[in-house]
């Protein structure tokens, strides 16, 4: 009778162990498979690359900016997406049920810094950095106040829109928009700001918003299909929405984003959505002590009863602590087998590593599409945003294969 018992009790263990298990699909790497959403700027495509993960798209659904698009092929590389879908358990393969776009603004530039990385749309700040990518320019002082653009990305604990793409406008009949929370409303004469820009919603068709009133605080897509009067929006509609996708219990998420509350490297937010780390949370690229307010980051993990993510894998792409450093050159040797290429030759060559999450572009006179690792040989230049890995290696997280001489 005690060896039954015994044995009821050691199937009773291997049930709930492979219950969980299931429940989390934790593969090898420290990442989560399973169902689950992902947050952050498509990498590359063939499929669609997000956060690390090689998504199979023949089935999904997708989205740009409310539409319904038929393929892929309306999305492009750095622009920030949701995707809704299964991963496998190797954690860098999966299945997309939906992808959806969102832009973050499109309007007017209404200031270009003289330090090239800052500029302001429709008076919203909006910052770039060396993973930005952009379309139709080159460099932010490109950009002009006659411009129209439009900006994907997610905002800082400042307030500036951190962008993972510009796209410089060249057609006529695009609408403007802004995303932002609601300060200064003016009830009397139906107005409101957000950021530097004054929104006119008398004649505005409003949608969610409680009781149809404007309030303080909220966070709202406001659209116009007339050009700006100086920094007045008359917009045709206004809706409240939310700057990160609604998470129920259980949801297992990856993240990408910025660091927007920092109580602690075990307390704090990302994109404004609240997370905590414990001893068990793996830090796959930096570590703890390089967390702090506006640090980029990805990050794995499931949301607990109280709405906070629970985190078991981060990867620190750049913070007070860690920097991006630029390194460019002919190719001189391509490893396939551990991803590493070296760039230069003799003692001026260094070695690179890519990773699934690495960001591809091709701007030669031919490019590849997709461009990847794949798509390379030896004497082809690239220029490469790379950082020190754990392990000490050079870690790209973008490759750009130029025609030599090509400014970065």
């Amino acid at each position: 009778m005690k060896s039954i018992q015994i044995t009821l009790a050691a199937l009773l263990l291997l049930l709930v162990a492979a219950c969980n298990a299931t429940k989390l699909a934790q593969n090898e790497n420290g990442g989560i498979g399973g169902t689950g959403i992902s947050t952050g700027r498509i990498s590359n495509f063939g499929s669609i690359f997000v956060n690390g993960v090689e998504y199979d798209v023949d089935s999904a659904d997708f989205t740009r900016n409310d539409l319904l698009e038929s393929n892929q092929q309306s999305y492009r590389i750095g622009e920030y997406v949701v995707v809704e879908g299964d991963v496998n358990p190797d954690g860098v393969t999966g299945k997309a049920s939906k992808v959806n776009f969102s832009r973050s603004l499109q309007g007017n530039v209404t200031a270009v810094s003289g330090d090239g990385t800052t500029l302001a749309v429709m008076g919203q700040p909006v910052r770039s950095n060396v993973l930005t990518v952009f379309y139709g320019f080159n460099n932010i002082r490109d950009l002009t106040t006659t411009d129209k653009v439009e900006v994907s990305g997610v905002q800082n604990a400042l307030g500036e829109w951190i962008a993972t793409s510009i796209r410089k406008l060249t057609q006529s009949g695009e609408d403007w928009e802004v995303k932002g929370t609601i300060q200064h409303l003016d009830s009397s004469n139906q107005t409101f700001e957000v950021g530097g820009l004054t929104v006119a919603y008398g004649n505005a068709a409003l949608h969610d918003l409680p009781n149809d009133i404007p309030e303080v605080g909220q966070f709202i897509r406001a659209r116009s299909q007339q050009a700006l009067a100086g920094m007045r929006m008359d917009a045709s509609e206004v809706r409240l929405t939310s700057p990160t996708p609604t998470l129920s219990v259980g949801t297992k998420i990856r993240l990408e984003g910025v660091i927007t509350r920092f109580t602690t490297s075990t307390n704090f937010a990302v994109n404004g959505l609240d997370a905590i780390t414990t001893s068990g949370t793996r830090f796959e690229e930096g570590t703890a002590n390089d967390l702090s307010l506006n640090a980029l980051l990805e990050m794995e993990g499931t949301v607990a009863a109280d709405g906070v993510i629970m985190a078991n894998n981060v990867k620190v792409k750049e913070s007070a602590s860690i920097s991006i450093s630029l390194i460019q050159g002919a190719v001189s040797d391509i490893d396939s087998s551990t991803q590493q290429l070296t760039l230069g030759e003799g003692t001026t060559a260094t070695i690179i590593v890519v990773d699934s999450a690495t960001l591809w572009e091709d701007k030669t006179d031919i490019p590849a599409s997709p461009m990847n690792f794949n798509a390379l040989n030896n004497g082809n230049y690239l220029q490469a945003q790379v950082k020190r890995g754990n392990d000490g290696q050079w870690l790209a997280l973008r490759v750009t294969r130029t025609n030599i001489g090509t400014p970065p």
